[in-house]
């Protein structure tokens, strides 16, 4: 009697055990702790894992599988499909954190890639809607600026390797419309007179450093003493100079218009 009791015992500790064995998840940033169903010592179904990261959605066979919540430490999080641990599907990224803080992507992902149709907003207000390629610009798309000197403006037409080339029309102000081929990022087409002025500026802009200090010729009024405004290139973002005063004023965003290196 004693060794049957003894053995139910044991059988009963081994049971115990095996419900109590961890459950397995192939992603090294989900170590730490999971909850969620369990199959073969493999998490499947719906769960719970956290390590350096966190997500909350479905698995299978111990990799994240179907349609689920991923979280970053520094801010970062997707939100969409998954398929055996890639972004596949369709699915949200938000940057949290470093340059990019406050970029969001929306569209279709390819095992980790951005690839097939998805829309960019930059936390500066521009918008990128079309087609991805291996995380490019590719295919048929459209941008408008949201911000800047160039608010109001937008390209519509094609893109390679996350340039303009092949076809476009760029709507710019006053009606300014340039409708013609693009070779790496500019018109080779006959361009109209804002165009030309445009690509002057861009490629002066392109020369300048971070740190550089520059200046520009200013009125208070028609009849004022003219003013010497300066500013230090701090960055620089799409097209643009990011300029800090040196009266102390706010950072602000310029297409380098007017703007020279002080002597």
């Amino acid at each position: 009697m004693k060794k049957y009791v003894f053995a139910l015992l044991l059988g009963s500790l081994t049971h115990t055990a095996l419900l109590a064995a961890p459950c397995k998840l192939i992603d090294p940033e989900l170590q730490a702790n999971y909850s969620g169903g369990c199959v073969d010592g493999l998490a499947e179904g719906q769960g719970k894992a956290d390590g350096i990261a966190s997500y909350e959605g479905q698995f299978h066979a111990g990799k994240k599988h179907g349609n689920g919540v991923k979280r970053w430490a520094n801010g970062d999080v997707y939100r969409g499909d998954f398929s055996a641990d890639y972004f596949h599907g369709r699915g949200e990224f938000v940057w949290g954190d470093g340059p990019a803080k406050g970029l969001r992507y929306v569209g279709d992902y390819y095992q980790d890639t951005l690839e097939g149709q998805g829309e960019f907003y930059y936390p500066w207000g521009d918008t990128y809607r079309g087609g991805f390629k291996r995380n490019q610009w590719d295919g048929e798309g459209e941008y408008r600026w949201g911000s800047g000197p160039l608010a109001g403006h937008r390209y519509v037409g094609q893109y390679r390797e996350g340039k303009r080339e092949g076809f476009g029309r760029y709507y710019g102000f006053g009606g300014d419309v340039y409708a013609g081929r693009w070779e790496d990022n500019k018109p080779i087409d006959p361009a109209t007179p804002m165009m030309l002025r445009f690509y002057e500026q861009v490629a002066a802009v392109a020369k300048l450093k971070e740190g550089t200090l520059i200046c520009k010729v200013g009125r208070e009024g028609y009849a004022s003493k003219p003013t010497v405004q300066r500013a230090t290139v701090t960055g620089k973002r799409q097209d643009f100079l990011e300029l800090k005063p040196a009266d102390g004023s706010a950072a602000v965003l310029s297409s380098g218009e007017g703007w020279y290196p002080c002597p």
